[in-house]
């Protein structure tokens, strides 16, 4: 399974980052919009590529698999 890093940058300028392995793009972006807040914006990166990248502007639902998945904050700075 593909590792995916997700980027957020907060509105109030914090730049978190979290690592986590899925089995397709679409998981990955799934779980990136589901940690994202109002006002976020959100990358998701397959190794050197960018598969993604959007200000979230509303809430997005996930199915109860994807919730659970163990995402690890790799910063927070």
């Amino acid at each position: 399974m593909p590792s995916y890093d997700i980027r957020l940058c907060k509105r109030d300028g914090a730049k978190p980052t979290y690592r986590m392995t899925e089995t397709n793009d679409f998981a990955a972006i799934c779980v990136a919009r589901k940690i994202a807040e109002y006002g976020d914006h959100v990358e998701v990166w397959r190794g050197m590529d960018c598969i993604y990248s959007a200000q979230e502007c509303g809430s997005f639902s996930l199915s109860s698999k994807l919730e659970r998945h163990p995402i690890a904050v790799l910063s927070n700075a």
